[in-house]
């Protein structure tokens, strides 16, 4: 998880910002840019890193946009670890790793500056879709910017 984030701050100062005087990003020079030219290329950027193993379990495979979606597929390796696969037995319990991994989704993206920007000025909106190895869908959520004033 670590590396997708550094590599998204990497692409989006590098690719989209501009720096004040005081140090502070400022990207108020991509307001008139599309939305959906802004994530096809990150889109296209995070795409030659990929599948990009995120932990022992868990991998990004894909990453595409959708209208005003940035989408993020993941991989569970679930034959990998027994708790994982009890969690995902129960709907209750599966509805408790889907908020737990939502809460940490939504901390990453409504802290990460470009992000935020783009949940904010642009109206994207960030979809985690979790798969398992199969590419059976196990569950989805998306984080808006009215998620990050919660």
């Amino acid at each position: 998880m670590e590396k997708i984030i550094f590599l998204i701050c990497m692409i989006s100062v590098s690719l989209f910002a501009g720096i004040d005087g005081n140090k502070k990003v400022d990207f108020s020079q991509y307001d008139k840019v599309k939305l959906s030219k802004i994530l096809k290329s990150m889109t296209n950027e995070v795409s030659k890193s990929l599948p990009m193993q995120m932990d022992k379990i868990t991998t990004l495979a894909r990453i595409y946009t959708y209208n005003k979606m940035l989408v993020y597929v993941k991989e569970v390796d679930v034959s990998a670890n027994i708790s994982i696969r009890k969690l995902l037995e129960t709907k209750k319990d599966k509805q408790a790793l889907k908020k737990v991994l939502y809460e940490q989704d939504k901390n990453t993206v409504c802290n990460e500056v470009f992000l935020s920007y783009l949940l904010k000025k642009k109206n994207a909106i960030i979809e985690y879709q979790w798969q398992n190895k199969k590419a059976i869908p196990i569950f989805e959520y998306t984080v808006e910017y009215k998620d990050c004033l919660e």
